[in-house]
């Protein structure tokens, strides 16, 4: 059953700025029967207006209002559990910018007790009362937490600590120290890597239990609880299981038990239910049962040796326990004449016991042999063809010869059951978001069972107004990783819904519709939750070329976009006026007018419209870049280099994308111009940007990684200003060093005339000079440059500056959908739709989704496994781009689906879009 409490619609969104709500950590995270606050720490959640809970009815939780100011990553919750059943449950929080993640709620029977800093010592210990749930965490490296309580004489205290079996980071060390400060007990790894102490204290006193990480790190997830006092502790229980719709008469082995027998009543699952039943018993920890369908048996002893086995008659299912170091379980079956499966169920069910499985013939001579069965974990499995009625032995032990009570197992043995033919459903992830006109991506994953080989149809339900999702037809028979997208209309109503997925098929000639299966542990069908907030500051508008495909009709089209670009307007001259008065040019840096550029390895150094010079052709070792200009250098007071990136390669030309500039000199009529220091926006670790002003380091200067990909410039600033007479400026950037290829591929020189050369805006030289002009004595030419310059960067008209663009690239790109051959490169046109208020950089990006899943994280296969392509920046202002990406040499061959992602924050919101999945082909 499921809870949810004050499921309401979110009040109207921000339209630029939405932070992405997210829960951290709770302390405590355990609630007792009664009543308790809870404190949650997270990102954007002081806002919170409701709570979700999953799992067993019987929690109330309401919030409780901050008295003074609000803390955007803090809530404070009241909770009422009084007769609430022992167990997980999930919560979540409900905020006006979204759903958060959902963190583990555990209910317990004894009262919880969070740590309470400082308590890094002895001396400062938490006190407690015992027993207590106590929980906190490693908040940061070197952290140690110290609890004291007191014990009585006689008393047998336990300390289990849960924190790597519930996702913790924490590696943790437990210490128990007496009245003296002597240690008298500690442990780091007997529940894998959770510690558990068993002391019996010898005297009254005050004592102080420690926890740590073992390597002493620290942080949001290093989080622990422990159960603490004299309190009950199940070591093993036995048997592990029994058959599907059976009493269980359990035997119970461990510490402080007031009974060691309990009788669990029958399931009332059916029979395709899980095989695995979690119990809930008064005063104990849950535990874990499987469930068979095969008659059971409990082992007998002796059966240790082949000639004093057990004699079991299949199908059958023995529960048996490896008793003591090097013990032996053998048994007998006769052969069926046919296949043979013997399963051994221990580690997946708590046991210790590392299986080895072996069947042999009755002399004893090894027909198999396993320890590992794929993808059991240290469960064993053998699947073997036996002759009628001839005897075969199964001998069971640890694999490292250990044994005890907690060595359990159960063995079955059965001729295969062919599994009905069937599917499973579900979401990968738990939180969506979409803003309104856009989309997202939706995981869902579908698992065949029985050999089923059909096509799945997945579809998402009850969703809200506006909202819409295509159905997904999913093959068994062929790798995909069942994504599709989510649109959000542009009037859809902002605010969250509870996200629903069902899968249809036909099996066996008859329409079978599945839902995801409830949690073993919250007993609930595991919840999404879809927020709706309000438009992105931008939009994909469209993939691949433009639609004037025909060389004519784009020809017309370009011509007559250029003139629009260049008629003047009212409005054009009223915004061109308050631009000019905006420019500050003492301040100004103005673009260095290149006449001649020349690199002694030969490549070209081709001008752009921006002033900058593009490197092209030969790739050299090395290079030495010599430019002249027309720019005077009277005046110059610092020299800014800027290395450009293209896309997301770059600045350099090495494959890597670094440069090293050696040595940078400037002259003025052959005279060196002296440079009295060089700072940077980002230098590369030994590679100091003032080093490129003497050039004394033949193998240094300045390089940029790892920060490649990316723009950045260096000013160099000059010791005297040359004179009025110094004559127009030369540059020499030396680039020798002994890195092959690490020379510049797009850069741009500007100087500024200001003894405080800051941010100002960049300009071209004739532009600078002619806003220099007083405006009533600027010459008909003068405002001619600056009305076409200012045409170049208004907002205005960006959207016809985009639309040219790309009309003129539009030849360039790939045919759409795209065709590519392995090691051929594939040009994507995409244009884009920005907000008027925003200007910033967007990332592009493609998702691969229908090539298979790693089968290490069973998440979908990345992009880069078939394509090379790095996250592109879409500079501010831009709108188009030709996205250009290669296929790999070992590509899959044939169709697949990718998706085009686009990124941006705005404030420390984050937004993100996506497109319509379209196919690429490798051929």
């Amino acid at each position: 059953m499921r809870f949810l409490i004050a499921a309401i619609l979110l009040s109207t969104l921000p339209a630029l700025g939405q932070p992405v709500p997210s829960l951290q950590a709770a302390s405590p995270i355990v609630v007792p029967l009664g009543e308790i606050d809870i404190a949650l720490t997270g990102k954007h959640i002081g806002d919170a207006n409701a709570v979700l809970i999953e799992g067993p009815p019987g929690v109330s939780v309401s919030i409780v209002k901050p008295r003074g100011r609000m803390d955007p990553s803090r809530v404070a919750l009241f909770v009422s559990a009084p007769a609430a059943k022992p167990g997980l449950r999930q919560l979540r929080l409900v905020t006006p910018h979204g759903v958060t993640n959902p963190i583990p709620l555990l209910v317990d029977r004894n009262p919880s007790t969070a740590e309470q800093e400082p308590n890094d010592t002895r001396e400062t210990a938490t006190n407690v009362k015992l027993p207590a749930v106590l929980t906190g965490g490693a908040q940061a490296e070197l952290d140690v937490d110290h609890f004291a309580f007191d014990a009585r004489k006689g008393q047998r205290l336990i300390f289990d600590v849960s924190a790597s079996r519930a996702g913790s980071k924490i590696d943790a060390s437990l210490a128990l120290f007496d009245p003296a400060g002597k240690r008298v007990a500690s442990d780091e790894d007997t529940n894998g890597m959770d510690p558990l102490i068993d002391y019996t204290v010898p005297a009254d006193g005050r004592y102080v239990l420690r926890i740590q990480d073992l390597q002493f790190k620290g942080g949001v997830n290093y989080g622990y609880i422990i159960r603490a006092g004299e309190i009950p502790y199940v070591d093993a229980i036995f048997p592990m299981g029994a058959q599907r719709g059976s009493p269980i008469n359990l035997e119970l082995t461990g510490r402080n038990l007031r009974e060691s027998s309990l009788t669990i009543p029958p399931d009332a699952a059916p029979e395709n239910a899980s095989p695995l039943r979690r119990i809930i018993l008064p005063d104990l920890p849950a535990i874990t049962l499987a469930l068979g369908d095969h008659p059971e048996a409990r082992e007998s002893e002796p059966n240790d040796t082949k000639d004093q086995p057990t004699d079991v008659a299949i199908p059958l299912t023995v529960n048996g326990r490896i008793d003591k170091p090097g013990d032996v379980d053998v048994f007998r079956f006769k052969g069926t004449g046919g296949p043979v499966v013997i399963d051994v169920d221990a580690a997946r069910l708590g046991s210790r016991l590392d299986a080895l499985l072996t069947v042999t013939d009755a002399a004893g001579t090894v027909v198999q042999r396993n320890d590992d069965a794929p993808g059991e974990g240290p469960d064993a499995r053998i699947q073997l063809t036996t002759e009628k009625d001839t005897p075969y032995l199964v001998w069971v032990r640890d694999l490292t010869d250990h044994g005890g009570p907690n060595y359990g197992y159960r063995v079955t043995i059965a001729p295969p059951k062919p599994a009905a033919a069937d599917f499973t459903v579900a979401l990968r992830a738990d939180t969506y978001r979409v803003n309104r006109g856009a989309r997202t991506v939706v995981f869902a994953d579908v698992k065949p069972r029985g050999g089923f080989k059909g096509d799945v149809t997945v579809t998402l339900t009850n969703l809200p107004p506006g909202v819409t999702s295509k159905p997904l037809v999913v093959s068994t028979t062929q790798p995909n990783s069942g994504v599709f997208t989510v649109e959000a209309a542009p009037d859809a109503a902002p605010g969250f819904a509870p996200l629903a997925i069902t899968a249809t098929a036909t099996v066996a000639g008859k329409t079978v519709t599945r839902t995801p299966a409830a949690s073993v542990l919250t007993g609930a069908i595991p919840q999404a939750y879809l927020t709706v907030h309000d438009p992105a500051p931008f939009a994909i508008e469209r993939l691949g070329p433009a639609t004037e495909k025909e060389p004519k009709v784009r020809k017309e089209r370009i011509a007559a976009l250029e003139t629009q670009l260049a008629t003047p307007t009212p409005e054009l001259e009223a915004a061109q006026a308050t631009w000019e008065k905006s420019v500050d040019l003492s301040a100004a840096w103005e673009v260095v007018d290149v006449t001649d550029a020349k690199a002694t390895s030969g490549a070209k150094l081709v001008r752009e419209p921006d002033g900058s010079l593009r490197a092209q052709g030969t790739l050299p070792a090395t290079d030495t870049y010599t430019l002249t200009t027309k720019s005077p250098a009277a005046g110059v007071r610092a020299v800014r280099l800027e290395a450009l990136a293209d896309g997301a390669t770059g600045p350099g030309r090495a494959e890597n994308g670094n440069f090293v500039l050696n040595h940078f000199v400037a002259t003025a009529d052959g005279k060196p111009v002296e440079l009295a220091s060089a700072t940077a926006t980002f230098t590369q670790a030994s590679f100091d940007v003032a080093a490129s002003i003497s050039g004394a380091n033949k193998n240094g200067g300045w390089a940029v990684s790892p920060e490649l990909g990316k723009s950045h410039h260096a000013t160099y600033v000059v010791k005297t200003a040359p004179p009025a007479d110094a004559g127009n400026l030369s540059f020499r950037l030396d680039q020798t060093t002994k890195y092959a290829n690490h020379v510049l591929g797009r850069f741009r020189l500007l100087v500024s005339r200001s003894e405080k050369a800051g941010d100002g805006a960049a300009l071209p030289a004739d532009v600078a000079s002619a806003l220099a002009a007083p405006s009533e004595k600027r010459t008909p030419a003068q405002r001619t440059t600056i009305a076409a310059y200012y045409r170049s960067i208004s907002p205005e008209l960006a959207k016809l500056r985009d639309q040219l663009a790309g009309l003129k690239s539009a030849g360039a790109a790939s045919a759409f959908p795209p065709v590519v051959a392995a090691n051929a490169t594939v040009k994507l046109d995409v244009s884009l739709s920005r907000t008027p208020v925003f200007k910033g950089d967007i990332t592009l990006s493609l998702e691969g989704y229908s090539t298979g899943q790693d089968p290490k994280t069973s998440l979908p296969n990345g992009f880069d496994r078939n394509f090379d392509l790095k996250p592109t920046p879409l500079p501010a202002n831009k709108s188009t781009m030709t996205l250009s990406f290669k296929a790999r040499g070992n590509a899959e061959k044939g169709t697949r689906l990718a998706i085009l992602r686009a990124e941006a924050t705005v404030g420390d919101a984050k937004y993100v879009v996506y497109s319509e999945p379209f196919p690429i082909t490798v051929k």
